[in-house]
């Protein structure tokens, strides 16, 4: 009956994105137009599409006029809640909220929605707040007290929701037909039940959607396992928001051929979840070996909460690989396999966050079927089917993991495989932080202890076996002695005659191909140790003036095809390992994410399993080989970090500037000299002559950290390189416990202003005594209270001795095993060690940091001083005058790294700061009202990385939104010049030809990149191929590289002509340095995205611009030119004896090293064009001149060597370096030399 004297509900308005509730409730009405007509209006709107600006007074007027309003934006793009906010915030009837968003407005009859929050949403259903509910003022005519009446409608409401969640068979009927009966004006109208609850976790059988109350009732219904390993299936019982129960009938029966399923229907909350399904899993003959998961979010957490970390230590007690495969839930099958991959929400909670959990073989499996269109309702819906190849592929890598499971070792064959990229003898087995070398000798050696059919041998050995002829395209071997692959054999066992035919288009036989021999057979190039198989990665291209060699969106070469087909087919690889970051797998022709077997990466691994030793620095790279090459990840540690120190003329100069310093205080007299002397001396290394400057810069230079060599997998550290690894993370602060220096500063009585104007030689005295705390903790076992010393030193010293118990051990040998053996890999955070030691110890999987807590608050802290600092710099060579426009490189890895630094300080320049959360689960910001603006905005354009992309793609929708929310402030142009730029760029695009609507969407845009495919601009393959002529030709590689548009709506997008009139504007460019590990000077893609962003700028304004870089890494930010932050790279790796030494000690990867490095400094010298020309003389002299030093690097490695000698002449060749005529000559004679010798040694091979 109704209970009401308001208004009866005459007007159902639903809003919603949930298919089956959108074909359910346009049954029921229909339904109730026959059986009650009369009743009403029912009018339903599809959240699930865009809202069009031309529905938005359709929709309002509707929900204005509407009864009861049932909304659930759970799915909808973010227009929709902005629009209905305003709009439901003056609604007053009934509100069913079934999602996320509006649910604190939630309110049936007299019940309203707790004040303190909302209950938890589990899958089953909402749940009753009960006596916490408060009831609304309004009559009754039924003459129940308020608090029982408001009891009764909380039970309904949880009943509605409950079935809205499910619905199934007359679950719709039940939600209307309860709404118009009890709450409407339809008292006597017969209503059917509602499906009954089945909340909790169950045995159940998909198929028959059966649920069983316990295993022996399971067991009796579907039989034992009669010693068939164990699969336990997890899936949502409940529906919502997409049924996936007859997908997971259908996987169950596929994977039924390899295993006894366990299917386990999950209808409750996440948090609730986890225990039950232990109960289950943990029971005799029910211990899975391997767990399939169909959900989304964490395992333990959902989208209301919960807890992860229970659900992490279940998964690691039950040791079970943890596959997450996909449900592509918005989308069809076709759409999937022609995009680029998931969007960032559809990332965020399918791929991410089970991430997080260590899931691996994330494989699209099942889509929507195409949309059935209902034209009165304008809704279009479909149902998920499975994609059988797809189901495939996932059934072939679970029947990989069984058996790598069931082998005995002696019976494991495993394929190790390194890298020569670029192909050739000199980059033979190279990784980043990785001696590969003698880290394979160090697993062979493992893999003989534990029992592998193998044998342990030298990385000597191992190099000059595959010296002897297993290597890809030597420029000196011409003797080859590879093992050949029948092309037509390779053809047939791959079995994709598509991507054979896609291949030989793009490399047609009669071209020159790489590793393939006169008759168009395979080479193979690998060595055998017993079941263990040592190969070297096929090379992407040949150094060629090719197109080829910069295209990843080409497919591989047939080589490249047939290797990993060999591997597969014919040699037949229990499992597939890769050694070190990075090779080139991951990176061929592919989706972004949510890969098909088409794709190139899944095409190469096929079902083998595959394991990947990965820089636990580099998390984001690494996810890449875990989305798109389904693999393994463990880990690996950094090289031990210690302080460059001051070498050669700069310790000199040091004492020359203490010197000075004593004698204003005791020889006056002396002091005009002594300055003279010092500003020679400074002027000699190339440093500022002004003392104060120069102290500053000697002491970054002094305290700097360097990696010392390469890590070889498996080592831990000694008692002595602890200590280095924890004086520097104390030096830089962890977690809650700040700086050393600043932690002894403050006990010295300063205030955070004071410790702030520190000088960079007071900051390295205190943390001197920092060090000294640090040695004398780690140095006895005596209780840290028994030493003398306050508080703060012992607080240091209590920190010091927690950090090297974590630095102690290394679990890089228990993760492999367990890899090796088909078992669970926990995932952890992955990132610096220095500024986050909680990434240690290594081995385990890799996550990055989670995108939703970015930027942190220390991150926010440090980009507002990024880009104080920038605007400073800017202003102190332009008339104090503000840029009012610049350019920063945002990358992904940076972002992973510094939690959000770059990000941090784009919100600084443009004036948006974090706030509450303007839409539920999403992060809040806003705009800085003008008044409490510290000075004029600063436009921005944000080049991102392909990584950025991929990994933090809610964030690039998120920058979209803050410059448009900027660019509508009605401010003068002076303090808002986005906003002016974004006028006159809609104007040129209307101009252009564009509509209003398309020139509204792009005109505040700001955020350009590499196209969908790519992960970068290709920049770094021209200048290693040489292939250019001119400064004006390479900024023009960029600009076509990373012009595409993204933005909330477009992806990858080319808008011609857009980003170039951008960087036409830019006054400035910026990158930040924040790897403890490179300099600019130490890795490729600096020169490549800050020196390619700092080219086309020039190229686009005729001037070149200020190219800045800010360091974070040391313990105050610090922003130089790109010269000085060159010479600073200089000085602390390349020209540094300590850490020469500790790379000449991996000999021939460490000579590759210092080349690598020298084509680094050529590319900022053509990009930036702010090398200078003592730089390349340090360089030359340093190694190649000194003939100790060159003897040294020829013997390990010729071929590096003759690659440095090439970059330095083809420095001079292209006028970026005035080489005088001696130096040209030497180099000349290197040359020729080591040419001549590596080819006598190949004539006396032969």
């Amino acid at each position: 009956m109704i209970r009401r004297k308001r208004k009866a509900i005459v007007k159902v308005v639903v809003i919603t994105h949930y298919p089956s509730a959108l074909r359910g409730f346009i049954a029921a009405a229909e339904h109730y137009d026959r059986v009650a007509p009369g009743w009403g209006q029912f009018v339903l709107f599809d959240s699930a599409q865009r809202l069009q600006k031309d529905d938005e007074q359709g929709l309002r007027e509707a929900v204005e006029t509407a009864g009861c309003v049932v909304v659930d934006l759970m799915r909808s793009d973010p227009e929709w809640y902005d629009f209905l906010a305003p709009v439901l915030e003056r609604f007053q009837g009934h509100l069913l909220a079934f999602g996320i968003q509006f649910a604190e407005r939630a309110r049936l009859g007299a019940f309203m929605m707790p004040s303190d929050g909302m209950p938890g949403l589990p899958l089953g259903g909402f749940q009753p707040p009960g006596a916490s509910c408060r009831p609304m003022s309004v009559g009754q005519d039924s003459g129940e007290p308020d608090d029982l009446l408001a009891r009764r409608d909380a039970l309904t409401y949880s009943q509605l929701s409950h079935a809205y969640r499910t619905m199934r068979g007359d679950d719709a009927l039940f939600v209307l037909g309860s709404l118009l009966r009890d709450y409407g004006n339809q008292p006597g109208l017969e209503v059917p039940a509602a499906s009954p609850r089945t909340t909790g976790v169950h045995l159940a059988d998909p198929a028959t959607r059966t649920r069983f109350a316990n295993s022996a009732d399971y067991i009796a219904a579907q039989g034992a396992p009669d010693g068939r390993p164990v699969v336990a299936l997890l899936y949502n019982g409940s529906g919502y928001p997409t049924d996936p129960e007859p997908t997971a009938a259908e996987i169950a029966h596929a994977l039924a051929e390899h295993a006894w399923v366990l299917p386990i229907s999950i209808e409750t909350d996440a948090a609730t979840a986890v225990d039950p399904i232990l109960e289950i899993c943990g029971a005799p003959g029910f211990e899975p070996e391997l767990i399939v998961t169909l959900m989304s979010f964490r395992f333990g957490a959902g989208p209301m909460g919960g807890d992860a970390d229970h659900g992490v230590a279940a998964l690691n007690r039950l040791g079970a690989p943890y596959l997450s495969p996909i449900l592509l839930t918005r989308t069809t099958a076709d759409e999937w396999a022609a995009s680029h991959g998931l969007g960032p929400s559809e990332v965020l909670v399918s791929v991410m966050l089970p991430e997080f959990d260590g899931a691996i073989n994330q494989i699209p499996v099942a889509a929507m079927t195409p949309s059935r269109r209902d034209a009165r309702h304008r809704t279009a819906t479909g149902e998920l089917r499975v994609i059988d190849e797809q189901l495939s592929r996932l059934k072939g890598r679970i029947s990989g993991l069984l058996r790598l499971r069931h082998l005995v070792n002696r019976d494991k064959r495993v394929a190790i495989i390194g890298y020569d990229y670029p192909a050739g003898e000199g980059n033979l087995l190279a990784a980043s932080q990785l001696d590969v070398a003698e880290s394979i000798a160090a697993i062979l050696g493992e893999l003989d202890r534990q029992g592998y059919q193998t044998e342990p041998i030298s990385a000597e050995r191992l190099r000059a076996d595959l010296e002897a002829g297993q290597v890809n395209s030597p420029a000196y071997l011409t003797a080859v002695q590879c093992t050949r692959y029948p092309h037509q054999q390779a053809h047939s066992d791959l079995g994709d005659a598509v991507a054979w035919q896609e291949v030989t288009r793009a490399w047609p036989a009669g071209g020159s191909l790489p590793m393939v021999d006169t008759t168009g057979d395979y080479l193979i190039p690998h060595v055998t140790y017993g079941n263990v198989l040592v190969g070297v990665q096929p090379g992407r291209a040949f150094k060629v003036d090719d197109a080829l060699a910069h295209d990843n969106t080409v497919p591989p070469h047939p080589q490249y095809l047939a290797y990993y087909t060999w591997l597969q087919r014919v040699w037949r690889a229990d499992v597939i390992v890769h050694v070190g970051t990075h090779g080139t797998l991951e990176f061929l022709k592919s989706k972004e994410n949510a890969v098909s077997v088409h794709d190139y990466p899944d095409l190469m691994v096929g079902d083998v399993p595959h394991v990947y030793l990965y820089y636990v620095g580099n998390p984001a790279e690494a996810l890449i080989a875990r989305r798109r090459a389904h693999a393994t990840l463990v880990s690996y540690q950094p090289p031990v970090m210690t302080p460059g120190g001051l070498h050669s003329g700069l310790a000199e100069l040091a004492e020359a500037l203490a010197a000075y310093r004593r004698s204003l205080a005791m020889t006056p007299h002396t002091s005009a000299d002594l300055l003279a002397d010092l500003r020679e001396r400074a002027k000699q290394a190339h440093l500022p002559d002004d003392p104060d400057q120069l102290e500053g810069e000697l002491e970054r230079l002094r305290a700097q950290l360097i990696p010392l060599g390469l890590h070889v997998f498996g080592r831990a550290w000694d008692c002595e390189e602890i200590g280095y690894m924890v004086s520097g993370m104390i030096s830089n602060g962890v977690a809650e416990v700040p700086p050393g220096y600043e932690l002894l500063a403050a006990a010295d009585g300063l205030g955070q202003g004071q410790i702030r104007q520190l000088s960079e030689a007071e900051i390295a005295r205190y943390d001197a005594e920092a060090k000294r705390l640090v040695d004398a903790a780690l140095a006895s076992d005596v209780p840290v209270e028994e030493f003398a010393g306050d508080e703060t030193a012992r607080r240091i010293m209590t920190q010091a001795r927690r950090l090297a118990i974590r630095l102690a051990s290394n679990q890089e040998w228990e993760f492999l095993h367990r890899a090796l053996s088909g078992r669970h890999v926990e995932a952890r955070l992955g990132g610096d060690a220095i500024r986050d030691p909680e990434v240690l110890p290594s081995g385990a999987s890799l996550y990055q940091f989670d995108p939703r807590q970015v930027p942190s608050a220390l991150a926010i802290r440090r980009g507002a001083d990024m880009a104080r600092q920038i605007v400073n710099t800017y202003k102190a060579t332009h008339d104090g005058m503000r840029p009012s426009c610049v350019g920063l490189v945002l990358w992904g890895l940076e972002t992973t790294r510094t939690h959000g630094e770059t990000y941090a300080q784009v919100m600084a320049l443009i004036g948006v700061r974090r706030a509450r959360a303007r839409r539920p689960g999403q992060p809040g910001w806003e705009v800085i009202p003008t008044t409490e603006l510290s000075g004029s905005r600063v436009d921005v354009v944000v080049t991102i990385s392909g990584f950025f992309r991929d990994l933090f793609g809610t964030l690039v929708e998120e920058l979209d939104d803050m410059f448009a929310a900027v660019a509508a402030l009605d401010e003068p142009a002076e303090i808002n010049p986005i906003a002016a730029r974004t006028r006159a760029t809609h104007d040129r695009l209307i101009a252009d030809g564009m509509t209003k609507s398309q020139a509204r969407e792009l005109s505040h845009v700001r955020v350009f990149g590499p196209p969908p495919e790519l992960y970068a601009t290709g920049l770094t393959d021209v200048i290693d191929t040489g292939n250019w002529v001119t400064t004006a030709e390479l900024a023009e590689h960029f600009t076509h590289g990373a012009q595409h548009v993204y933005s909330r709506h477009r992806h990858g997008e080319r808008v011609s002509g857009l980003y170039r009139r951008h960087l036409a504007d830019v006054e400035l460019v910026a990158q930040c340095r924040s790897s403890n590990e490179h300099h600019i000077t130490d890795l490729d893609h600096f020169f490549e995205f800050l020196g390619g962003m700092s080219a086309s700028v020039a190229a686009a304004r005729g001037e070149s611009v200020p190219t800045l870089v800010t360091d974070t890494t040391g313990r105050r930010v610090h922003t130089a030119t790109a010269a000085e932050a060159s010479r600073a790279g200089l000085y602390a790796q390349l020209l540094n004896p300590q850490w020469i030494e500790a790379m000449l000690a991996h000999g021939h990867q460490g000579v590759g090293e210092i080349a690598d490095r020298t084509t680094n400094l050529l590319g900022l010298a053509a990009t930036t064009g702010e090398i200078s020309d003592w730089m390349f003389d340090a360089v030359c002299d340093r190694f190649l001149r000194d003939q100790e030093m060159l003897e040294r690097l020829r013997q390990v490695n010729p071929h590096a060597t003759a690659a440095i000698a090439s970059r330095l002449l083809e420095a001079g060749r292209r006028e970026l370096w005035r080489a005088d005529d001696e130096r040209v000559e030497a180099l000349e004679n290197i040359q020729f030399d080591i040419d001549a010798r590596l080819e006598g040694i190949e004539e006396a091979d032969t």
